[in-house]
């Protein structure tokens, strides 16, 4: 993609509408030229577009008090001309308001919160060169985190920062201190999960489990590629699919052992998960839906439909966001209730 896209964004409104039955939401096309880049970031919710950001979508995360956003490709390859545009930013839940708290940053890929902060990853496609950002979330200058790190994903809780680079495992305290390599398979690392008592990643054709408070990694599943993944209730969820195939599957994993289940099982990759007590959501790829199962298996709801891509999806206690159009015309979508 040419830099001067950068330099003239095209920036536009892009509309959708809820549908009376069963609050679905439909359309979220983009309306950009081909080709270019409109740069839109923005909520639906009610029916109601509103313009955030401009940048592609790289990574998103909620709270009780915001949307936030990782955005832009400025300088994602070493020895380019691409400027440092990468910003993070936290939407309003209802759309009205943005606030951007980190920008110059160089492709933020990942993002997490915990304990205060807000963390993301910077990184360089195609190199070895990466380090993760925080900063707090009620403002404040950002700072390096862990330098010389090339991200996969990143995971917080209230003591320590979580991310899979390189074909390890990496933890780090957030009060200060090293950052310490918990597993090295030599594979390249995946997503992660945690909850109260582990961590939990993707290698590319097992599932492994490490307790937070030390031990040897433990394979909770293996046979299928994994991708996204989510803990909760005493169960991962994950997203799993054979080579050559094109489905994908939503999958369910006991963390204290036990056989693994299939939830769902679309003609699609899957790319993006989330859970609760009661269903997991996730979005199916080409068939442009976003999607719900019951945690313990039965019909597939259909939340979304017509949707461009949709990917990166997250939720909070009333409401499913995702991102129609990541690497492109980006718009990021709000359906409430879910």
């Amino acid at each position: 993609m040419p830099g001067a896209e950068f330099a003239a964004l095209i920036v536009g409104w892009l509309s959708s509408t809820l549908a009376a039955c069963g609050g679905q939401v439909g359309g979220g096309e983009s309306h950009g030229q081909p080709g270019a880049s409109t740069g839109q970031v923005g909520i639906i919710d009610g029916g109601q577009v509103v313009t955030l950001a401009s940048g592609y979508v790289n990574a998103i995360a909620v709270d009780a008090t915001g949307v936030y956003l990782a955005t832009g490709v400025g300088g994602w390859a070493e020895g380019t001309p691409y400027p440092m545009d990468g910003t993070i930013i936290r939407a309003a839940l209802d759309g009205s308001s943005a606030t951007t708290l980190a920008a110059g940053q160089r492709f933020p890929i990942a993002i997490a919160l915990g304990a205060g902060n807000v963390y993301w990853a910077n990184g360089q496609v195609g190199t070895s060169q990466g380090w993760i950002m925080r900063a707090p979330l009620a403002g404040g200058t950002a700072a390096t985190f862990a330098a010389q790190q090339s991200v996969v994903d990143i995971a917080v809780d209230q003591a320590n920062a979580y991310w899979t680079a390189s074909g390890a495992l990496w933890r780090q305290p957030i009060a200060g201190g090293p950052p310490t390599t918990l597993a090295s398979s030599g594979a390249s690392g995946g997503h992660l999960a945690l909850d109260a008592a582990n961590v939990y990643w993707g290698n590319p054709n097992e599932v492994l489990q490490l307790p937070l408070d030390g031990g040897a990694p433990v394979t909770l599943a293996q046979g299928l590629g994994v991708g996204a993944m989510a803990a909760a209730g005493g169960n991962l969820y994950w997203t799993g699919y054979s080579t050559g195939s094109n489905v994908g599957t939503v999958m369910k994993t006991p963390v204290g052992g036990g056989a693994t289940t299939s939830l769902a099982s679309v003609a699609s990759l899957i790319v993006s998960i989330a859970t609760d007590a009661s269903s997991v959501y996730f979005t199916n790829l080409s068939g442009g839906a976003v999607a719900k199962v019951s945690v313990g298996g039965g019909a597939v709801t259909t939340l979304a439909s017509g949707q461009n891509t949709p990917d990166k999806v997250t939720i909070d206690s009333t409401s499913v966001y995702w991102v129609n159009d990541p690497g492109g015309n980006a718009v990021v979508l709000k359906l409430t209730p879910r």
